[in-house]
């Protein structure tokens, strides 16, 4: 293992402008640099003629997300903050802890989305405090990052992250610059405090700083913009993330010529904001429609979680009709090609990864749940997005019929879901194949023991009032408790249908699964695909599920 001890002697001239004025511990002192703070609390008179900030008008003016628990007792809200500075080439970091401990770690960007290299686009530029700089060690190897306090009031890193320029497939979920505009996905540059430390704050003020000309979308909670004071020719935009894990289930994208969309059909007081990069041709007024009418829906169904935050951008591989996407807490965002008409798949990508702001960001596994449990946060998820796109007339039944028995194909020839040997492929998208025909057993026997009174959509709806609204993560017993106690007395098949398939191993039967949805399965030949029949019978639970076709 490789450790470098540095005593910090170069400041960046960004952190000598942050760190210029100490500050008393017991107060919220403004650094003059600092411009998050001027934006976003109401300075007064300190000692000596510095500036400080009234901590109840902080509170006031930031509290919590919305949508989000109100913070622990224990935790100190404001204790973090973090500065970014944006430019095509890279994002300039800069990370301040208040009354740190003796020796604060803090971690570089770990595996995410199949990649572990993220920490080589990064570079430790200093460390230092209200004393001036401060002796700091890096462990590449274990991502390790350790400051000296020496008792100081506060602590700053400074870090560069390096944008890549290439456009394909090694680089889609890197920090890049590409069509005139910074990305970059919060797993893959945010440089977080040890646990010890995570646990103990909370309202995470963020301050991005970029040129005036550029636009700016991020999926924390937006505070306010300004013109920089600081730095002649910049704008200077206020977010606050209520913790950590927030700040770093997120995405933020900077350029000139990014469209911003908002609509006004959205209900309630909750803004949503569609982008697309420069290259996007695709019909913007009708993507941010769709998206608006689909977050719509939710936010009735599901309940409200705050602003939202979505960008449409140029799919980075050879194949143009791939579709992909990447739901964060809060946004999400999705890959098409620059011409991509909103077609039948597009609209349930979009109704897909919409949905993920609820469950996947929102409701959350345990970490050692994730794997157990994905068939629920993607299949479960495509089931709803099919049923809710059905609903407001997006799909007819001739296609909704047609992606469940896509979904019964898949399953049927993936060597994965018996247990024999597979692909990478295979075992990544057993979960997404298995989860609708999950989520098709179970609503079909809620709502047939229910006689149309209780089905899927009122068990997730209860473990996002339960679970996430608390900000508490589930694992697969709080999953099956939680639709034993929503089916109420008739739970038994439920149950049933639970353990068989779920906690124990047997495979599901695709026709059997159609069958108790009121459906008849015809499966693929040498001729023909696999494809579904409604059977005509009274009280159909089908007709319960997808009600009518009501399509355009």
């Amino acid at each position: 293992m490789r450790t470098r001890r540095f005593k910090a002697a170069f400041r960046p001239p960004t952190a000598r402008r942050l760190m210029h004025f100490p500050r008393s511990r017991h107060s919220m002192c403004a650094p003059a640099g600092f411009g998050l703070l001027v934006l976003m609390v109401v300075l007064c008179g300190c000692q000596g003629g510095q500036k400080v900030a009234d901590e109840s008008t902080f509170e006031r003016m930031v509290g919590s997300a919305p949508g989000s628990p109100e913070a622990a007792p224990e935790r100190r809200r404001g204790a973090l903050w973090y500065q970014i500075e944006a430019n095509s080439t890279r994002l300039e970091v800069h990370v301040r802890l208040l009354d740190p401990p003796d020796r604060a770690s803090f971690f570089l960007p770990g595996p995410w989305a199949g990649r572990t290299d993220f920490a080589d686009n990064i570079s430790i530029q200093g460390a230092s405090s209200n004393d001036g700089p401060v002796p700091f060690t890096i462990s590449r190897s274990d991502g390790r990052i350790d400051v000296e306090s020496d008792d100081a009031e506060w602590i700053q890193l400074d870090y560069a992250v390096a944008l890549r320029h290439q456009s394909d497939e090694r680089a889609r979920f890197h920090p890049r610059f590409a069509d005139g505009v910074a990305f970059a996905y919060g797993p893959a540059f945010i440089v977080l405090p040890s646990e010890q430390i995570s646990r103990q704050v909370s309202d995470i003020p963020i301050e991005v700083r970029a040129p005036s000309d550029w636009r700016l979308l991020a999926t924390w909670q937006h505070i306010r913009s300004a013109q920089s004071q600081a730095v002649e020719g910049s704008s200077v935009h206020g977010f606050m993330a209520p913790t950590p894990g927030a700040l770093r289930d997120a995405f933020v994208a900077a350029g000139a010529d990014i469209e911003l969309y908002r609509p006004e059909s959205v209900s309630g007081d909750s803004q949503l904001t569609v982008g697309f990069a420069p290259a996007m041709e695709v019909d913007r007024q009708e993507y941010g429609e769709r998206i608006a009418q689909l977050v719509r829906a939710y936010r009735q169904r599901f309940g409200d979680l705050g602003p939202a935050t979505a960008f449409v951008r140029p799919l980075e591989e050879a194949n143009p009709s791939r579709r992909r996407g990447v739901g964060r807490r809060g946004g999400f965002v999705v890959e098409v090609s620059e011409t991509q008409p909103l077609d039948s798949k597009t609209l349930l990508l979009l109704a897909h990864e919409a949905f993920h702001l609820w469950n996947g960001h929102h409701l959350t596994p345990e970490p050692s749940a994730e794997q157990a449990t994905r068939w629920f946060k993607e299949g479960v998820t495509h089931y709803l997005a099919l049923k809710t796109l059905a609903e407001l007339g997006l799909l007819s039944r001739e296609e909704v019929l047609r992606e469940l028995s896509r979904a019964g194909s898949y399953y049927q020839r993936n060597p994965a879901a018996r247990r024999r040997k597979s692909s990478t492929a295979d075992r990544a998208r057993l979960p997404y194949d298995k989860g609708v025909l999950l989520a098709v057993a179970l609503d079909a026997t809620l709502l047939a023991d229910s006689e149309g009174r209780v089905g899927l959509d009122d068990w997730v709806r209860h473990l996002i009032e339960q679970m996430g609204d608390a900000g508490n993560a589930y694992d697969a017993e709080d999953l099956r408790s939680t639709l034993v106690e929503v089916a109420g007395t008739s739970s038994s098949r439920a149950a049933k249908l639970w353990d068989e398939h779920v906690a124990g191993a047997k495979p599901l039967e695709p026709a059997r699964v159609f069958e108790r949805a009121g459906l008849h399965w015809l499966e693929s030949s040498e001729q023909s695909k696999a494809r579904l029949l409604p059977v005509k019978r009274d009280k159909s639970p089908f007709g319960h599920m997808f009600p009518a076709d009501t399509s355009q």
